[in-house]
């Protein structure tokens, strides 16, 4: 099996909406549909108010690539400025199991 799983775990800032933030996640996974390798991205919040970004690439350099064009593009910073940076934990899996 083949594969990058990216996860980051974070919070929103206090002041961000769920709602508003949820506007900026699909312009967020705009860009990420467009970047090469991109499979899949799921978006998840825990009753404790973690997120977690959970996307699925082909390989790593793709999810670096993005990872590193990302914070650049001008239409995500308000994805971004959501975000308390200090929670934001990211991380990379090889992908080992699918199950559908």
């Amino acid at each position: 099996m083949a594969g990058i799983i990216e996860i980051v775990h974070f919070r929103l800032n206090a002041g961000s909406s769920e709602e508003e933030f949820l506007v900026e996640a699909e312009k967020a996974s705009q860009f990420l549909k467009s970047r090469q390798g991109f499979v899949r991205r799921h978006l998840s919040m825990g009753g404790d108010g973690v997120w977690i970004d959970h996307v699925e690439w082909t390989d790593i350099e793709a999810a670096r690539a993005a990872a590193g064009a990302f914070m650049k593009v001008p239409a995500l910073g308000a994805f971004i400025a959501a975000i308390d940076a200090s929670s934001a934990v990211m991380g990379h899996n090889r992908l080992m199991l699918t199950a559908e």
